[in-house]
Order: C-alpha cells, then sequence, then structure tokens
C-alpha cells in the first residue's frame, strides 16, 4: 500500500498509548504495539483494527535486555518501524506529604521509565542507522519534568531525564538524518493517573492528548509540552524564590 508506515508504540495497553495506537489507526499503517498486560493489549489491537490498520502484539516487560535485543532484531527483518514512541511507564506516589517512597517503587520507577527508555531507544536509533533511514523517535516525559510532584518526586526525577537525555540523544541523532521529539503532557485522563493522589489541574482526556502528540511527531518537533497554560505556570514558577517555589509546590499534594 503505498504509503504506508511501521510504527512502533511502547506501553499501548491503555491510557495515553492506547489512545495514540487509535489515533494511528489508519488502513496505510501497520501498528506494532507492546505492553505487559495481554488482554487490555488486545483490546487495543481490536480497536485499532476496526479503523483498517494492521496490527501486531507484543508482550513484554521493557527490563527484559534479552527479550528487547530479539524483539527489535526479529523486528529489522520483518517490519522495520519508521516512527518509534517510547511511551511505556509506570508511576507511584507517596502515601502523604509527610511520606518518602518505598525503595522497591524508586528502583521500579528508575528501571522502567528511564534506563529502560533510554537503552530502547538507543537501540531502536542504532537499527535507523544501520539501514540508513531517516526515521522518527518519540520520548514521552511529562510536564513533572519542569514541576516535580512532591507526592511522586522519583517519578518527577525519571522525566526530567528523559528531558535531558532527549535534548542531547537529539542532537547526535540529527547528524544521522533521525528527528527525536520530547515531548512532555500535563495531566492525562488514564489508569496510571487515576492512581496517583495528587492536584491535577487542566486534565485532558486521552485522546485530546495523542492527538497533541501525533501533532508534534509529525512536524517533526524536538520539543513539546502541552497544555500551554500549565507549561508557562511550570516555567514561571521556577523564577520564584525559593519560599514562593516550595509553596506553589504544595498546590500538587
Amino acid at each position: 500500500m503505498k504509503n504506508k508506515q511501521n510504527i512502533l508504540i511502547t506501553g499501548a495497553s491503555s491510557g495515553i498509548g492506547r489512545s495514540l495506537s487509535e489515533t494511528y489507526a489508519k488502513p496505510q499503517n501497520h501498528l506494532i504495539l507492546t505492553g505487559r498486560n495481554q488482554e487490555e493489549l488486545l483490546k487495543t489491537a481490536e480497536s485499532c483494527e476496526k479503523k483498517g490498520a494492521t496490527v501486531s502484539t507484543h508482550l513484554f516487560d521493557m527490563r527484559d535486555d534479552n527479550k528487547i535485543i530479539d524483539f527489535l532484531a526479529k523486528l529489522e527483518k520483518s517490519e522495520p518501524p519508521s516512527i518509534v514512541i517510547a511511551n511505556a511507564g509506570i508511576v507511584h506516589s507517596t502515601e502523604n506529604a509527610q511520606s518518602f517512597e518505598n525503595i522497591k517503587d524508586i528502583e521500579d520507577l528508575i528501571d522502567i521509565n528511564l534506563t529502560a527508555c533510554i537503552k530502547f531507544t538507543t537501540r531502536a536509533a542504532d537499527n535507523f542507522i544501520k539501514r540508513e533511514s531517516a526515521g522518527q523517535i518519540a520520548i514521552i516525559a511529562s510536564l513533572s519534568a519542569i514541576q516535580p510532584l512532591n507526592r511522586a518526586p522519583t517519578y518527577s526525577a525519571t522525566k526530567a531525564g528523559l528531558v535531558a537525555f532527549g535534548e542531547a540523544f537529539a542532537n547526535i541523532a540529527r547528524t544521522h538524518g533521525i528527528a527525536v521529539s520530547v515531548i512532555c503532557p500535563g495531566f492525562v485522563k488514564s489508569p496510571m493517573t487515576e492512581s496517583l493522589d495528587t492536584w491535577q489541574p487542566t486534565k485532558l482526556a486521552s485522546e485530546k492528548a495523542a492527538a497533541r502528540i501525533k501533532y508534534a511527531i509529525d512536524r517533526r518537533l524536538s520539543f513539546y509540552a502541552f497544555p500551554k497554560s500549565l507549561y508557562w505556570s511550570a516555567l514561571a514558577g521556577r523564577l520564584l524564590p525559593q519560599p514562593l517555589q516550595r509553596l506553589s509546590s504544595r498546590m500538587f499534594e
């Protein structure tokens, strides 16, 4: 089919990942969807197939290095992606505003949100270079990278790490003709944010968030944050004196 694209989306079982999959679900697209929940991943696939897309699903944990390496190698031989969207992630929050995080939660957040994403996108970029393809990679971070959440400090740190990594990574990738977009959504309605016990202003439906993410990818934007009102207020907050910064951050407890 003319202009057929293979689009790889991680974390496609629910939330933004599912809505992104449905947004890209068109007859000219083949979707390569990954996740950890087989039942929910198959629901996403079924929804996308109803819209005319062809779909392949792959069940694994992003921390499983051997499985990731094998998956990407097989993909290059059968359905090499032109767009890779690194969306998979988790969130944990503290029990209350005075509690520190559970050490196991800290390890899981860093391993999945940061380490696994960095390794996955690097391997994907290496594959683009090997087949001399000017592909695209999108890294889904968060506005918590700019305005950290008191009840989710490690989650915020992993997203800040992705922004820093993505900016430097994009500069390298550009020399090979690969476009990298770092995208920072605000609060989005999803099972993940439902588990986050904090104030969530300007919360968007996942379908609207997916449309904005696709907008940024289509235009090959290197950085895109939304909604703009929350983004600019977060930036402005960084300019406040420390006592006022601490006071404003307490709104998210």
